[in-house]
């Protein structure tokens, strides 16, 4: 795999203008998330609009700034990849938006537990309290679903892409992604109101969509905890020793706690991405869908 592309600006302003870029597109999402909800419009049509222009965004910015110059390119998979956006990750993204907006405007824990979420607090420390929730949460479920067969059978679908760009995000298998709604659990249970949810949410999914987007950014010494695709990279490694780290969603706080963290030496970069079974794993969509229910990839 090739080395990361070389940047044309000096060092000191590379990381000024990656750090500018990062602030905008999550801290942007959430603001856009924040004003679409205060305005009235519906939790699911937030989700779906801001992150949609996060992807748009996330595109050209791929193209101006790419991690590596080899994923530009499709490997075959960009078929695959748009059918799984459209008809298995976006159909599966919007259910699991209305799941769980569902269930914090329906309030079915009770109001006893209800009580429990600090509505008073401003709304950066709601937002950092519920990363401390759904982190770990995140971190464990994803942990569980390479460890388990059955699990795997279907989030082995993510790990067949052979490179990281923004599509690969939604490469997914709709159960998967349902699954995956339950690190969000802890919000609900605790009676978080819809309006953080749908800010939180949305900022969560647009920092997973720039986890396995390629570009280049560089965040010095916070790229060891900010967990973005110079880290995710290990995780999609065909290689078993090197994928089995960096399990983490927004950040790589629990893998450091649990010594599964993974980080880039001098750049350097896993050979190849993908499953160990490479091009025995179907490739198409709709073999991706039915392989789960058929047999258990490699661990």
């Amino acid at each position: 795999m090739q080395a990361r592309n070389p940047a044309p600006l000096s060092p000191v302003w590379r990381r000024v203008v990656s750090w500018l870029l990062y602030l905008v597109l999550v801290g942007g999402s959430a603001v856009a998330a924040m004003s679409g909800f205060d305005r009235g419009h519906h939790s699911v049509a937030v989700f779906l609009v801001v992150f949609s222009v996060a992807a748009l965004s996330t595109q050209l910015l791929e193209r101006l700034l790419p991690l590596q110059s080899d994923w530009l390119h499709s490997h075959g998979d960009l078929l695959t990849d748009s059918l799984h956006a459209s008809l298995s990750s976006g159909t599966a993204q919007a259910g699991r938006a209305v799941i769980v907006f569902l269930l914090a405007r329906l309030g079915v824990v009770g109001p006893p537990v209800g009580t429990l979420w600090p509505t008073s607090w401003p709304l950066p420390l709601q937002l950092f309290l519920a990363l401390l929730l759904v982190e770990p949460c995140g971190y464990f479920l994803h942990r569980a679903q390479h460890k388990f067969g059955l699990l795997w059978r279907f989030h082995a679908i993510h790990h067949s892409a052979p490179r990281l760009y923004w599509l690969s995000s939604m490469r997914n298998h709709p159960l998967d992604t349902l699954l995956f709604a339950l690190a969000l659990l802890p919000l609900t249970l605790l009676g978080a109101p819809e309006r953080l949810i749908t800010i939180f949410s949305t900022t969560f999914a647009v920092q997973l969509l720039l986890q396995h987007a390629n570009i280049d950014f560089q965040l010095g010494r916070f790229m060891g905890i900010i967990h973005l695709a110079e880290t995710h990279q290990w995780h999609h490694s065909q290689r078993l020793e090197e994928a089995d780290s960096n399990f983490g969603t927004a950040t790589l706080v629990c893998d450091l706690l649990f010594g599964t963290r993974r980080i880039s030496e001098s750049g350097s970069s896993p050979r190849a991405l993908g499953l160990a079974e490479g091009d025995s794993y179907p490739q198409d969509y709709v073999g991706q869908i039915v392989t789960p229910f058929e047999r258990t990839p490699n661990l």
